[in-house]
């Protein structure tokens, strides 16, 4: 599967694939984020830890074929329930607003 191998420092890699695999970098407050999502098969999201980066740190992000990846992940299931209240909320919002 694709995906990337994120090397901070001289620390061992971390292996981050899925069916969607994305990498942001962040600033919030002071501090600077390394995260880590995805998107299943199943359109469940994957979480991977975030990783909290100093000044000065290295970040090297290859793309790779990987055959293991991280297993210390969160997976958020899909809800359809919340995914109709939020879809009919900004349905009424955008109706407010005269959009639709």
């Amino acid at each position: 599967m694709i995906g990337f191998e994120v090397k901070i420092n001289n620390n061992p890699p971390i292996k981050i694939a899925s069916r969607s695999s994305h990498l942001f970098l962040s600033t919030f407050q002071n501090n600077v984020l390394l995260l880590m999502r995805g998107i299943d098969d199943n359109k469940n999201t994957i979480v991977w830890p975030n990783q909290v980066l100093k000044i000065g740190d290295k970040i090297n992000v290859k793309v790779k074929d990987l055959d293991s990846i991280e297993q210390s992940f969160d997976v958020k299931l899909q809800d359809i329930n919340e995914i109709k209240k939020r879809y009919l909320s900004l349905k009424l919002e955008l109706e407010k607003r005269g959009l639709i």
